[in-house]
């Protein structure tokens, strides 16, 4: 978009408004359309941020994205985080916004909330 750098912010900050409205109208339209998105974008080519925020929204829906969180693992660094991963931009300059922190912090959650969404087996 013009300024999130990925598709996966959108999707993220959308899963976050679900998670948090107690709106069941909200929930019913649009749980199922957040939930093709995220599949859409499974498996897709990204950043560790971009692969956390979409582990993360996948599991608001219930979609457990282990091939993205299989990618995002070996991305960590030897200190133990993530490295800088881009979130905003400024309309249309080249100017980009990130913090090596969120995508830390954000890398642990997709782990943790992975973790502990229950495995369906088909």
């Amino acid at each position: 978009t013009r300024y999130y750098e990925t598709a996966e912010c959108f999707l993220f900050f959308s899963s976050r408004l679900l998670r948090t409205a107690a709106d069941a109208s909200l929930h019913a339209r649009l749980a199922p359309l957040l939930r093709e998105r995220i599949l859409e974008r499974a498996g897709a080519p990204g950043d560790a941020l971009a692969l956390s925020m979409r582990v993360l929204a996948g599991a608001v829906v219930g979609v457990r994205m282990e091939r993205d969180l299989a990618t995002l693992l070996p991305m960590q660094c030897e200190d133990g985080g993530w490295d800088l991963s881009w979130v905003y931009k400024q309309g249309s300059s080249d100017i980009k916004i990130g913090n090596r922190g969120l995508t830390t912090v954000l890398a642990l959650n997709a782990i943790t909330a992975l973790e502990s969404q229950p495995q369906i087996v088909l």
